[in-house]
């Protein structure tokens, strides 16, 4: 446990992952809209980025 009030790499290479898959996921929301027409909501656009594209995500990503 860090008791620091700076985060670790792994904490910060963690969040920096969370966010990269967020944007992604946001992105695929606006790629089904204009290819579909339908605008997915956020849990139905994650779920489906999730099942479809998290496996050849990194596991260790930097940014």
């Amino acid at each position: 446990m860090n008791t620091n009030l700076q985060p670790t790499s792994e904490q910060t290479s963690f969040s920096r992952r969370m966010a990269a898959q967020v944007r992604l996921i946001e992105q695929y929301r606006w790629q089904q809209f204009f290819t579909t027409g339908h605008m997915p909501g956020r849990d139905e656009a994650a779920a489906e980025w999730i099942s479809r594209f998290a496996a050849d995500f990194p596991q260790s990503f930097s940014a």
